[in-house]
């Protein structure tokens, strides 16, 4: 594997790692985090009981999402992104956009319209972790 695929390989697998980490521990929570307080603006003791739940759903949603895309990613990284299938480069380009963009848009808005201190930056990074990755090699068939 080339210099460039290796960095690629690296930028991806960073992705995979985050996202899984990220959509494990949303998974094993059982409260909405500190950000997500600071945009409802409630305590998590002042919601009731069917409001926590949906949250709470909600939240296991999007960590559910977030490992299945983990996955994903590791799986066309370690079998076809190795054997250099070009194809790869545009599976793991479409499924990284895919999950990262609307985190990237859903974390900016609730910045910008609430103060709310998400990660935003993390997103940022992770997508350009993926353009890095899809322009870089130039050597698979």
């Amino acid at each position: 594997m080339s210099l460039k695929r290796r960095i690629a390989f690296i930028l991806n697998s960073i992705i995979a790692l985050v996202g899984f980490v990220i959509g494990a521990s949303y998974l094993a929570k059982s409260e909405i985090t500190s950000y997500h307080k600071q945009v409802i603006g409630v305590d998590w003791a002042g919601l009731v009981p069917g409001v926590q739940k949906l949250l709470i759903i909600l939240m296991k949603g999007t960590g559910d999402a977030a490992v299945v895309t983990a996955l994903a990613l590791a799986f066309f990284l370690i079998v076809p992104f190795r054997r250099g299938e070009n194809w790869s480069r545009w599976a793991i380009l479409t499924v990284g956009l895919a999950f990262l963009l609307p985190m990237l848009f859903g974390s900016i808005y609730l910045a910008s319209t609430t103060g709310a201190s998400s990660p935003w930056w993390l997103n940022a990074t992770l997508l350009t972790f993926l353009l890095v990755g899809f322009f870089l090699p130039d050597d698979l068939r």
